[in-house]
C-alpha cells in the first residue's frame, strides 16, 4: 500500500512539474451577486487575444444549480479575434420561479486551436 501511495505522489509531483500548454487567448466570466427566484442574473464575459496571431476561440457557459447533477446550458458560440484584440458581451441568465436557494456557480470554457481556458464565477440565490 505505501508503494502504491508513493507512486501516486510521485506522479502527482510529475504532473506539477509539467509546463501548462501556453494558450494565446484569456478568458473571463463575472456574474456576482446575490438574487431571488424568477431574477435576472446579469453576467460579462470578455475574451482577449494575447499574441500576435488571430483566434477562432469557443466559448461555452454553463450553469451549475445546487442539488442538480446536470450543468444547464446558458450560451455557447464563437467569438472571432484579431491580433490583440479584445471582445466582451453581456448577457442575461433569468433563474426559474422555484430555483432554488443556494451557491450558484456560472463556468465559462473557452478553447481554441492554442489552448483552453477555463473561469468560474459564483452568485447566490435566497
Amino acid at each position: 500500500m505505501e508503494r502504491v501511495l508513493a507512486l501516486a505522489a510521485s506522479a502527482a509531483l510529475l504532473a506539477v512539474a509539467v509546463p501548462a500548454y501556453a494558450r494565446s487567448f484569456s478568458a473571463t466570466v463575472d456574474c456576482s451577486g446575490v438574487y431571488a427566484p424568477g431574477d435576472e442574473v446579469p453576467f460579462d464575459v470578455t475574451v482577449e487575444d494575447l499574441d500576435d496571431a488571430h483566434d477562432m476561440v469557443f466559448v461555452t457557459i454553463t450553469l451549475e444549480v445546487p442539488g442538480s447533477y446536470n450543468n444547464q446550458l446558458v450560451v455557447s458560440g464563437v467569438v472571432r479575434l484579431g491580433a490583440g484584440e479584445v471582445r466582451s458581451f453581456h448577457g442575461v441568465e433569468t433563474l426559474g420561479p422555484n430555483a432554488p436557494a443556494g451557491s450558484y456557480s456560472m463556468f465559462l470554457n473557452a478553447s481554441s486551436d492554442n489552448g483552453t481556458d477555463i473561469t468560474i464565477c459564483d452568485f447566490e440565490v435566497r
